[in-house]
């Protein structure tokens, strides 16, 4: 009986620390992270933004911002996958993909539109 016991309270730490695990892979990209795009021609901007991505009712949302103007770009959907997640916005030359893939605890790189190199790392909370 004491064995039974003692397999079952492992099978339990188990699983417990396994969907620990899980929620935090999944909450990767939650939280604040400053990017900048390489490669954009002159007069569109420093390419340094500043992205905010939350968690609410089981879906992404964020928002990006220029940290210069202040200027803030609503995201309009994030597709999800593991270890990425692309984000879509509105723009006045129709929607814009930007792709961030995951390289380590605190960094990411990535593109937009398949055209500009991107590089970001996690902002820590003060």
């Amino acid at each position: 009986m004491k064995r039974v016991s003692s397999l079952l309270v492992m099978a339990l730490c188990l699983i417990t620390i396994n969907l620990k695990a899980q929620s935090q892979i999944k909450d990767y990209f939650v939280g604040k992270w400053e990017v900048v795009t390489e490669g954009i021609p002159s007069g569109y901007g420093s390419g340094k933004m500043l992205l905010d991505i939350a968690r609410k009712d089981g879906k992404l949302e964020g928002v990006l911002t220029d940290p210069e103007t202040k200027a803030e770009i609503k995201i309009v959907k994030i597709s999800e996958k593991e270890n990425q997640i692309t984000l879509y916005l509105d723009s006045e030359y129709g929607e814009v993909e930007f792709l961030m893939v995951k390289v380590d605890d605190n960094n990411v790189r990535g593109d937009v539109m398949n055209m500009f190199d991107i590089k970001g790392k996690r902002v820590e909370s003060k």
